[in-house]
């Protein structure tokens, strides 16, 4: 399993290398540097929102979200947002989030966090602006999204969408 993360990091850098701008570059530099690393990782007891996953997978993924199927296993989710009070109990807990790579990661790394988020479909995330800059790339599903309370555009897996620092999205 652990070859299968060194590949999942590679599938995210050659994501972030298409992008161009320095934050991504930043990801890129530390990703790869995780791939060549000695890594060892114990599965987890279990992957929450199973089914969603599977059916997200089934359904028009991105070719990259092979790398992430492989590895779900291993991976440690948490609700979005609960355990700090961020986002209500009732949204929270419809959405996951895992970070790869950061000062809270799988991996270390003090300034560049990559992670990974799932919401369960049907949910209308909470509008919220922070300071950190932030990509999504839209690995497998599809949904609606929109900044600054404006219109709102279908987004679908591959889709890339960037926030700018304090962007309410």
């Amino acid at each position: 399993m652990a070859h299968d993360l060194s590949n999942l990091f590679s599938t995210l850098a050659s994501l972030y290398e298409r992008e161009g701008r320095d934050g991504a570059n930043e990801a890129v530099t530390a990703l790869k540097k995780a791939t060549t690393s000695d890594h060892s990782f114990s599965e987890v007891d279990e992957t929450p929102f199973l089914e969603e996953f599977e059916t997200a997978f089934a359904t028009n993924p991105a070719p990259e979200a092979i790398a992430v199927q492989d590895v779900l296993p291993l991976i440690k989710w948490h609700y979005a947002g609960l355990e700090d009070g961020r986002i209500r109990p009732e949204i929270a807990r419809h959405m996951l989030t895992a970070e790869l790579l950061g000062p809270d990661g799988m991996i270390f790394h003090p300034t560049v966090r990559v992670g990974l988020f799932m919401q369960r479909a049907g949910l209308n995330y909470v509008t919220r602006n922070h300071a950190a800059e932030e990509c999504f790339i839209m690995l497998a599903g599809e949904g609606f999204w929109s900044t600054d309370d404006g219109e709102r555009y279908h987004k679908t897996a591959g889709n890339v969408i960037f926030h700018p620092s304090m962007m309410p999205h």
